[in-house]
């Protein structure tokens, strides 16, 4: 920003034009290229700590967030319920979450994490966001702080134009 007669002004942008933009350029290529890469070394943990990826998805939103109905999963990991409801299912025969009535509505199940799924969340949440620091820490924190505002940017412009996931 510059600064005129007190007064913050914004740097003007420089025009970019379609002639600049290859396909390393293209935001889609740039984040898929990165979370192939952030997928590879989570698949490899969800295979060790032998749980698919959604289920991986439902552990960490459980451990970050605590107990929850479904629909509130789902929201949260960015999946559908259908999936959430199989995920559920499969953890629940390991042993790894129960489902209980909601204790305002019981129409409504409230999943939670047993002891096991407990452990097990705790390994994914540890995996998660042990790598994310990791990543954070090559980054400024004015780099960061860009970062997330870009993307915030790129997210509204986004769900204005194609509507939000869910």
């Amino acid at each position: 920003m510059q600064e005129t007669a007190n007064k913050a002004v914004p740097a003007r942008r420089k025009p970019v034009r379609a002639d600049d933009i290859g396909i390393t350029e293209l935001s889609s290529y740039r984040l898929s290229r990165h979370n192939r890469l952030m997928r590879r070394g989570r698949d490899a943990e969800a295979e060790r700590l032998r749980v698919s990826v959604d289920e991986w998805r439902l552990l960490f939103v459980l451990q970050r967030g605590g107990p929850q109905p479904s629909i509130r999963i789902a929201e949260a990991a960015l999946m559908d319920r259908g999936t959430v409801s199989r995920s559920v299912a499969r953890l629940e025969r390991r042993g790894l979450v129960r489902r209980l009535p909601d204790a305002t509505d019981r129409r409504v199940a409230v999943v939670n994490l047993t002891e096991a799924g407990a452990v097990v969340a705790d390994q994914v949440a540890a995996f998660m966001l042990g790598r994310e620091l990791e990543m954070i820490g090559e980054l400024t924190e004015v780099e960061w702080r860009a970062w997330l505002s870009i993307t915030d940017k790129f997210h509204r412009f986004l769900a204005a134009k194609y509507g939000e996931d869910g």
